[in-house]
């Protein structure tokens, strides 16, 4: 499926230089760019800026899954861990010689380092150069919840954003990346783990 068929009408976004949308430069022949951020933090302005500025991008989101062939935009929060399996599948596929594209830019939240871990690990054996980018904008540098509320697109409430942003994590590094794993949630410990007694 075409990365772009299901995403809503693009706004032009003015040509930035690479050191604007901070990118290396010259950038590697073949880069794959995991955007992070917060919904409403300005990542799909950066993905979009950067397609401006390199028209050989791909841009893959997990939320292209949630998009009808009419083009509406239906999330459904069951389906979220499917949706995040096929773009890690689309990003295989793109990045697979035959022949790759020069760019991709995943444009997903990437609060925790795991959540990037699929993608790096298939950049690394296809011979990927891997970087970070986060949105530039003062809201999000400034972690400005009620603003990002107001901006996101989807609709994404205030207190889901707050729990996203509480969950952050800082070092993003490659190595870091691939040293990372998914925390275990509750229901996945055993029985009476981390229970303590008085």
């Amino acid at each position: 499926m075409d990365a772009q068929l299901h995403q809503p009408p693009v706004l032009a976004a003015r040509a930035l230089s690479e050191a604007d949308l901070g990118l290396p430069s010259p950038l590697p022949s073949k880069s794959l760019i995991i955007l992070r951020g917060a919904p409403g933090s300005g990542k799909s302005h950066l993905a979009n800026s950067i397609l401006a500025h390199f028209p050989y991008t791909i841009i893959l989101s997990s939320d292209d899954y949630f998009y009808t062939s009419a083009g509406y935009y239906n999330f459904n929060p069951k389906e979220l861990g499917q949706a995040h399996e096929w773009n890690q599948q689309r990003c295989r596929d793109h990045l697979s010689p035959s022949p790759s594209p020069s760019l991709i830019v995943i444009d997903n939240t990437h609060m925790q380092l795991w959540e990037a871990k699929p993608y790096v690990q298939d950049a690394m054996i296809y011979g990927f150069h891997v970087l970070a980018l986060e949105p530039n904008t003062e809201w999000w540098k400034s972690r400005n919840v009620q603003e990002m509320t107001s901006k996101n697109v989807h609709g994404v409430p205030y207190e889901s954003i707050k729990r996203m942003i509480d969950r952050y994590e800082e070092d993003w590094t490659v190595e870091n990346v691939l040293q990372s794993s998914r925390p275990e949630l509750p229901s996945q410990r055993p029985p009476g783990a981390g229970l303590t007694s008085a």
